[in-house]
Parts: structure tokens; sequence; C-alpha cells
């Protein structure tokens, strides 16, 4: 009996090591490819390394269509692939052009980036945005 004992402890040991160290796959969403290479467009073009605020930006880990990244924030649609519905980056440091690349944010409803050193023209691409 003694012997069953510690049988069950040590699966019961084992199981709970892998629970607490396994990813919960099944429950992540993730977003198309073109949204992150708008997003990464957009750090690199304003001067991203020089943010006040860039938590989640660019470091490989976080996933920026989990509203992991500052400043993103993301809709869950019925495909269960998120959408990048809104852009707040406002008085972050921010100095560049637009990149045309934000024209991927198809779903975009907000975008905030005053009180930042943007110069030269919106590009024609956010004028067809679908929202």
């Amino acid at each position: 009996m003694k012997c069953c004992a510690y049988l069950i402890h040590f699966v019961m040991t084992l199981l709970l090591s892998i629970i607490t160290n396994m990813k919960v796959v099944f429950s992540t969403t993730t977003c198309d490819e073109n949204l992150v290479i708008g997003l990464s467009s957009l750090y690199h073009a304003m001067d991203g390394p020089n943010w006040l605020h860039k938590n989640g930006w660019m470091n490989g880990e976080m996933d920026a269509c989990n509203d992991e990244w500052y400043g993103i924030n993301t809709t869950n649609t019925v495909a269960e692939v998120n959408e990048i519905t809104s852009i707040m980056l406002s008085d972050n440091n921010l100095k560049g052009t637009f990149p045309s690349e934000l024209g991927v944010f198809t779903n975009l409803v907000v975008l905030e980036l005053n009180k930042n050193s943007i110069s030269g023209p919106m590009p024609t691409q956010l004028g067809m945005l679908s929202e």
C-alpha cells in the first residue's frame, strides 16, 4: 500500500509540474501576419526604441494580437482570429512619418497618436479602412 501512495504522489507531482509549465495553446488566438508586420513598420518608422512606453513591442515573447503590446487593443472575430481595433500611443515620444503599412489595419476604429512628433502626410491607405 505504501508503494501505491508513493506512485500516486509521484504521478500527481509530475502532472502538476507539466500543467504549470504548459502554455495554454488552445485558448490563444492570433492575428494575421500582415498586422504584425504593420505594427513592426510603425515601430521602426516612428523611432520605437525611444518610445516612453513600449511594453511588449518587438521583444518576441508577447503577442500583439492578445492585447500584450502597449497601446494595442484587439477584438476576437468569429473565425477566432484577433483583429487590431485600436492603436493608442498618444504622448509617447513617437517621431517620424507614417508608414504606408497602416493600411493593413482594416478593422481599426481608434488611432490616437496625438502629442508626438509625427510629420508628413497621412498614408492614403488609411482611407481604405472598413470601419
